[in-house]
């Protein structure tokens, strides 16, 4: 799967808006995974990444990784289509599925 962000990350630092530091709508583990997820590429456009492997890399078990980028999908917060998995931040009219 190849992990990307709409975010345009530019550099090896990592900048997270306060919109998303502050949205409650994120428990603070989401949150977490999604700062690393974002930190990732460093600064590249998109790297290709085995899922297991992110998991590994970020510290947590396969099953917890899934139900957690379950959870962002969910809310907006990474889009996954077409083998691509995007970070990104909720358009502020998104209304989580169903």
């Amino acid at each position: 799967m190849q992990l990307t962000s709409d975010l345009k990350p530019s550099t090896d630092f990592t900048r997270v808006m306060n919109e998303v530091i502050f949205d409650d709508r994120l428990t603070h583990a989401e949150f977490r995974l999604w700062c690393r997820l974002l930190s990732l590429p460093k600064g590249a456009k998109s790297m290709i990444v085995e899922l297991d492997e992110v998991a590994k890399q970020l510290g947590v078990s396969a099953s917890v990784f899934r139900g957690q980028r379950q959870s962002l999908k969910d809310k907006g917060f990474l889009i996954a289509k077409k083998g691509r998995l995007i970070v990104t931040v909720p358009e502020p009219d998104f209304e989580p599925e169903e």
